[in-house]
């Protein structure tokens, strides 16, 4: 699996939290620092996907690798 297909599962969770809550700018604030953030793991709750959590973990170490 490509760094492409991985962004767009992991993005996924920001799209459908946004969806759900409506909140301005809540998708944003998700992909931020490359999903590196609290608001991302608030998603991943409000989502219902923490039983995915340690792989999408994973996958947002492997987004992040380049930063610095």
């Amino acid at each position: 699996m490509g760094n492409r297909d991985l962004y767009k599962k992991v993005e996924w969770i920001c799209d459908d939290c946004a969806n759900i809550y409506r909140i301005t700018g809540m998708a944003s604030l998700c992909r931020k620092d490359c999903f590196f953030n609290e608001d991302f793991l608030w998603c991943v709750r409000a989502t219902e996907r923490s039983e995915d959590m340690t792989q999408l973990k994973q996958w947002v170490r492997i987004l992040g690798a380049g930063r610095i």
